[in-house]
């Protein structure tokens, strides 16, 4: 008999982005709120949530200027540390 619950994290965030763009069911609880709000730009700008994204490098001065919570690693670039 087939599991009716997803075992892996993966598997959860999978489902609950085929939800929510197929069927504007809002995830709760499974992503956070910025994944949430990154999944509603894609919606609110018409892009192809199934399709390849093109990420535009951001300067290290740029970061900066956001705030403390993100800061340059040499060995991985800029990093957040989810306090954004």
């Amino acid at each position: 008999m087939r599991s009716l619950f997803f075992s892996t994290r993966a598997d959860r965030v999978a489902l609950a982005r085929q939800r929510y763009f197929e069927e504007g069911e809002r995830p709760s609880g499974v992503v956070s709120e910025a994944v949430f709000q990154s999944w509603a730009r894609c919606l609110r700008l018409k892009q192809d949530p199934f399709g390849r994204m093109e990420f535009q490098e951001v300067s290290t001065s740029r970061a900066y200027a956001v705030g403390p919570s993100v800061k340059y690693d040499s060995g991985k670039g800029l990093v957040c540390d989810g306090k954004v």
